[in-house]
């Protein structure tokens, strides 16, 4: 049994506004496009997924040197190869079944619930989202001068706010 559940910077299907989704907020979000083609995005990207991952870090990250060296080496032996590549982007296959899933879903969370939400991701769309799965009131926080990555990007803002729920979930 969950006692609190904490949701970082997240494009949740079906809870996220669908705005977020507009073409006009395609240089944040076209990935979720992008992906969900079958088969293309694993043509194109097989023996690139170094460049790829690079670039992609670069440009969903607000601190640049967030994802250093390490990491990368990390993510790019997880996502080489066209068998893993598709497996990370079945993910946005699945959105639109997610999306209707997560629709249809009455059942309310009766917990505590921190949404945290990058200044360059999110942000306060993550509390919205949520609220929509909540039974109660939802403690919701955006991370100034970040990215999507946040446990990466501002490490000491997110423990602040965690360690902060965690001593006072019901407030």
């Amino acid at each position: 049994m969950l006692k609190s559940l904490i949701v970082l910077d997240a494009g949740i299907p079906g809870l996220i506004p669908e705005e977020i989704f507009s073409p006009a907020n395609a240089k944040k979000i076209w990935q979720f496009y992008f992906h969900a083609i079958d088969d293309i995005p694993e043509f194109l990207l097989a023996g690139k997924e170094s460049d790829y991952l690079r670039w992609y870090f670069t440009n969903k990250t607000t601190i640049k040197d967030a994802i250093d060296e390490a990491d990368l080496a990390v993510y790019i032996g997880a996502y080489t190869g066209e068998s893993r590549l598709k497996f990370g982007f079945d993910y946005y296959r699945a959105f639109t079944r997610s999306a209707a899933e997560n629709k249809a879903y009455q059942k309310k969370l009766a917990l505590p619930i921190l949404a945290i939400g990058a200044e360059d991701g999110q942000g306060l769309n993550m509390g919205t989202a949520m609220q929509k799965v909540a039974l109660n009131h939802v403690q919701s926080a955006s991370i100034t001068e970040c990215g999507h990555y946040i446990p990466e990007e501002q490490p000491g803002r997110l423990l602040e706010l965690v360690l902060k729920f965690l001593q006072h979930p019901n407030s």
